[in-house]
């Protein structure tokens, strides 16, 4: 009988590493995920900052608002 309770006791330890095993696969799946969502997030502002810090189209914002509110005469 002890033979039968070792052996069921050594089942329940694999069976809870095996859970546990799963839970930190589960947590750092969505942890990926998440970080990949922040990346991209960050990506986009990166190229928005960059494209707005061109010369060539902040020229362009600066001839275009003169367009709008005087300073150009056409």
């Amino acid at each position: 009988m002890s033979r039968s309770r070792e052996h069921r006791d050594k089942i329940g330890d694999y069976e809870d590493r095996y859970d546990a095993i799963a839970n930190t696969t589960e947590h750092l799946k969505n942890r990926v995920t998440i970080l990949e969502e922040r990346i991209d997030k960050a990506e986009s502002i990166l190229k928005l900052i960059h494209y707005e810090s061109n010369p060539a189209y902040l020229e362009g914002l600066k001839i275009k608002y003169e367009k709008l509110y005087g300073g150009i005469d056409e």
